[in-house]
């Protein structure tokens, strides 16, 4: 946080940093989030919200690909995902959008800051 800080003070460009700051955090709590869902959906297994398995030879298809792709939805809410069944998806999702609009609203004001 202090190197933030200090290049935020020191730059030329101190919008910059802070807009590169905050791609860095959103970045990482879309994979943080991702990796919970890659645990949730492993643990809660195949029931149509979780990530999609092949038939064929019995193993995911790129979990984290898809995994990245729904947090990424799920955090910008941006929506268009299936709709949990279990009450550890409907609290996962929960927390998801309240973080998702946490987020949103720091982008937005961040960006307000130009």
């Amino acid at each position: 946080m202090e190197f933030i800080d200090r290049s935020e003070t020191r730059s030329n460009h101190p919008f910059g940093v802070r807009s590169a700051y905050l791609l860095i955090v959103t970045l990482m709590i879309i994979h943080w989030n991702a990796c919970l869902y890659i645990l949730i959906s492993d643990f809660v297994g195949n029931d149509g919200w979780t990530y999609h398995y092949d038939e064929n030879n019995n193993r995911a298809i790129s979990p984290y690909v898809y995994s990245l792709f729904w947090s990424t939805l799920m955090v910008l809410t941006i929506g268009n995902l299936p709709p949990p069944v279990t009450n550890i998806e409907i609290a996962f999702v929960t927390v998801d959008f309240l973080i998702g609009v946490l987020l949103f609203a720091a982008i937005i004001g961040n960006l307000t800051l130009f």
